[in-house]
């Protein structure tokens, strides 16, 4: 009777297993990669995770064995289905059985006990599932068996690491105390192509449009000093207005007090001095903060600066005051109040609300300031769009959660399994904002911020206003370095330099991100993952010979079983196939690469583990299940030339003598024998 069962769960992600590094590379292999992908593989390796998390087809799974592989049970199962599993396992493998082959026997008979030893005891096998087998080694429990996944390193690779990983500290720490900042802004005026030369028919036009630069700004910030209780900061700027020159220099110093502080208790005081701020000379300022409240902080504030009359050497000192207060609301609105008297005085206020999780955000800001108000509401709004968003996710390294535990190894339920994973990838987001004031009355500005990579964006932001016309804004964004091009494209609102404004960027990036900057990714992508495959090689090497020395275990039993199945008409193993396979011919293994063979024959393996004529193979890493291993490590998105799963089990089976044939993912399970595997004949293989 055929095993009842849902449909097969169809999934395009992929998960791959790279492991530490055994064998050097060529140095002009690894100056052909970009550094930062070669980085980025590396990294993910460190982390357990893909290599090559392209897009959303990704998902990332510890590296570490995979325990209810091994005993080949569900995560669900109980004690009665360990101990069961144990068994049959150990009279397959006890070394007392296998006397000529006694070290891989003692081997596999090893990482055997060691994971029913694990998964028995009620507290470890929690904190395995809560946190991995890694932590379990971390923890001091040295593992028989798995000396190569969690090997120690040598002298040599230990010093390699402890210096690269010291570098980073450094490196991070360096960044974290300067904390740099620079952007450079140019405004170029278009307004005579489009409000002149367009509209002009082809006879008037006797001179040709210009453009002309009227607005270039730089500013750069750096922190000078930072310690427990003060952080000096220095910012600078330079801006060129229609042949105009302005300079702006301004310095904080922060001082954080302690709660023993008489009268004002734990505080922090803002200390600055500037020149050119504002328009006005030299001034300073200084200001108070303090909680006063569990959800409301207060400031106060003075501050002087000093304004030259008609450049004489004669100026004015103007004194000035300000208070302000922060009160949070609910837990996802915060409001801002804040007076200022004479010295740029005015009152504002602002009401911030932020979605639970940070997805989508909205700011109302008022002003009422020498007569003049304003009125300003923004929204912001993370979204999924692909072409918004980076083309590689460093997520970091999450174990399968499962909504659902169905799938053709559960027969009680129909329903597909729905595994997903947990993980918070960084993503473009689009915004709106909409203003209003006694000067240019209303004005609409739209944009969206497209994540490239983790270091780089590029922001497009396009502006209609009542008086000032039409403008956009264009920006790339690389850490903490902004470029930013204004361009005014006319004085009114005209649809011809609208629609420039909104094709003419959507399309260019839309042509460079398709045609220049993903097919150089996956293609740098491909080539680490290659000089990752090298240098997984001898690693490689060593897991098949295990797990072919594990299969030689199995041989009798296997060929034992085959025949009592054949004889009752049960289930028999033509034909199995486990790794990366190919899509039209699935039997037919794959030409090897670098790294060695992209599949393994597990024909023997599979029919060991028939039982009453079936076969029921959980969701998970198959590749630790006896006799199997993980050819595919090192591999990613990017070798796999498409949406297929970069790891699969095909297998030919014969059941009442009629042939059946499958191919399916690990993350899917397997149950066989099913009516729909049915075929006329085997394909190649």
């Amino acid at each position: 009777m055929y095993a009842e069962s849902g449909s097969p769960r169809q999934t395009s992600d992929s998960n791959f297993l790279l492991l530490n590094d055994s064998i050097d590379v060529d140095d002009e292999d690894s100056s052909m990669v970009d550094p930062s992908l070669l980085s980025f593989v590396e990294e993910q390796a460190e982390l357990g995770g893909a290599s090559s998390a392209v897009e959303n087809d990704v998902e990332f799974e510890d590296p570490t064995p995979d325990l209810y592989a091994v005993l080949g049970v569900a995560r669900d199962a109980n004690e009665a289905e360990l101990k069961a599993a144990y068994r049959r396992l150990s009279r397959l493998l006890h070394p007392d059985k296998h006397t000529r082959a006694s070290a891989a026997a003692e081997a596999a008979f090893g990482r055997l006990t060691a994971a029913y030893n694990i998964l028995s005891d009620p507290h470890r096998r929690a904190i395995y599932d809560q946190y991995g087998f890694r932590v379990l080694v971390i923890a001091g429990l040295r593992i028989q068996g798995w000396e190569l996944a969690v090997r120690d390193k040598s002298a040599p690779e230990l010093r390699l690491e402890y210096l690269l990983l010291k570098q980073k500290a450094k490196e991070a720490e360096s960044e974290h105390l300067l904390q740099p900042t620079s952007e450079l802004s140019c405004g170029v005026d278009m307004t005579d192509f489009f409000d002149r030369y367009l509209k002009e028919s082809p006879e008037e036009r006797m001179l040709s449009p210009s453009l002309s630069v009227y607005d270039v700004s730089v500013s750069q910030s750096v922190t000078a000093l930072r310690t427990p209780y003060n952080t000096v900061s220095l910012v600078g700027q330079v801006t060129t207005h229609n042949g105009i020159g302005i300079g702006t220099l301004f310095s904080l110093w922060v001082h954080r007090l302690s709660p023993k502080t008489p009268i004002i208790g734990a505080s922090s005081t803002e200390t600055t001095l500037s020149y050119g701020r504002g328009g006005y000379g030299l001034g300073a300022s200084v200001k108070l903060n303090k909680q006063l409240h569990e959800r409301v902080t207060g400031s106060v504030g003075l501050e002087a600066a000093s304004v030259n009359r008609n450049n004489s050497a004669i100026f004015s000192l103007i004194p000035g005051f300000s208070l302000a207060t922060n009160i949070q609301v609910t837990p996802h609105i915060v409001t801002r109040l804040q007076y200022k008297f004479n010295l740029s005085g005015g009152f504002s206020s602002e009401v911030f609300w932020a979605s639970e999780k940070g997805e989508r955000s909205c700011r109302v800001q008022t002003h009422l300031r020498h007569g003049t108000a304003s009125l300003k509401l923004h929204f912001e709004s993370l979204v999924d769009w692909p072409w918004l968003n980076p083309l590689l996710k460093p997520f970091t390294p999450s174990r399968w959660t499962s909504k659902k535990s169905s799938a053709d190894w559960d027969a009680n339920l129909d329903e597909e399994d729905d595994l997903v994973l947990e993980t918070i990838p960084q993503k473009g987001r689009i915004s709106a904002s909409l203003s209003c004031n006694i000067f240019d009355l209303l004005e609409l500005r739209v944009g969206a911020n497209c994540v490239l990579s983790e270091l780089s964006r590029v922001s497009s932001e396009i502006g209609i206003s009542w008086l000032r016309g039409l403008s956009m804004k264009l920006g790339l964004h690389r850490g903490d370095q902004s470029y930013v091009l204004q361009i005014k494209l006319s004085d009114n609102f005209d649809p011809a330099a609208f629609t420039y404004g909104v094709l003419v960027p959507s399309l260019t990036y839309c042509l460079v991100r398709s045609l220049v900057y993903e097919p150089w990714v996956l293609a740098q992508l491909t080539k680490a993952q290659e000089i990752r495959r090298q240098r997984l090689r001898g690693e490689l090497r060593q897991l098949r010979s295990e797990a072919l020395a594990t299969q030689a275990l199995m041989q009798h039993t296997s060929s034992r079983v085959a025949r009592a199945e054949k004889e009752s008409g049960g289930l028999v193993i033509v034909y199995a196939l486990y790794g990366q396979l190919s899509s039209t011919t699935p039997g037919i293994p794959l030409t090897a690469d670098a790294g060695g063979a992209l599949s393994i024959d597990v024909t023997v393996p599979l029919q060991v583990i028939v039982e009453n004529h079936q076969i029921r193979l959980p969701p998970g890493r198959w590749a630790d299940m006896q006799g199997f291993y993980d050819p595919c490590a090192g591999l990613g998105r990017a070798a796999c030339h498409g949406r297929r799963p970069l790891r699969q089990l095909f297998v030919a089976y014969t059941f009442n003598g009629l042939p059946h044939e499958v191919c399916t993912e690990e993350s899917a399970g397997l149950a066989i024998p099913l009516s729909k595997h049915r075929v006329d004949t085997f394909s190649e293989h």
